[in-house]
């Protein structure tokens, strides 16, 4: 039987929010790079080869046929008040803040250029599902079995009939839930994992 992944069902909001930036840094923590290099290094030492400067990331006609997305955002430097206003003026939502003046973000539409330029925004990255499953979760997924129970930690400006038609979609079944507090216990298709960490409110599995 696989392991469940409960958190605990006392936890206060907070001590939830601060665990999802954790588990997050501890997979995707960011080295500050040389903005001239198009890559990010994460702390295991592997470059993200889907890192592109603005430009190149905005000239990619997909982005427009798949938002929303979550990435990362790397500035120059850390991003002012106004910054992050005008970023979101234009649908990028600034989310956890990561080492090396590293965000991540959810972009709801195709800015012009320019925003990024006076923002500081030197590199991007579209988040990759399999960062956001923890290894026990990977583990358990090699099992012989057709369903997982997993805890699902979201982000982002959610709502519950988001989370309701995602876990429909997927055939998705909520064993407890929490999600006013950011969380909650779902049993899977092992083969529908994958899919529901491509969602851009998910944020930890």
């Amino acid at each position: 039987m696989i392991k469940r992944y409960l958190i605990g069902k006392h936890l206060a909001k907070g001590v939830i929010l601060y665990s999802v930036l954790c588990m997050y840094m501890l997979h995707t923590s960011v080295i500050a790079q040389n903005i001239a290099t198009p890559s990010i290094r994460l702390n295991n030492n592997v470059v993200v080869s889907n890192a592109l400067t603005p430009i190149t990331w905005l000239a990619d006609n997909t982005h427009s046929g798949k938002l929303p997305v979550q990435v990362l955002l790397q500035f120059q430097s850390l991003p002012s008040a106004s910054a992050k206003a005008q970023l979101k003026d234009n649908g990028i939502i600034l989310l956890d803040y990561l080492p090396g003046n590293v965000y991540t973000a959810i972009v709801d539409s195709l800015p012009p250029a320019s925003v990024f330029q006076s923002s500081g925004i030197s590199l991007i990255a579209d988040v990759q599902p399999g960062w956001k499953i923890s290894d026990e979760l990977k583990q358990a997924l090699t099992l012989q079995a057709d369903f997982a129970d997993v805890t699902v930690l979201f982000t982002g400006d959610y709502s519950r009939a988001d989370i309701d038609a995602q876990f429909y979609e997927l055939g998705a079944e909520i064993i407890s839930e929490r999600i006013t507090m950011g969380y909650c216990h779902i049993k899977i298709p092992v083969d529908k994992v994958l899919q529901l960490a491509q969602w851009h409110h998910v944020s930890y599995m």
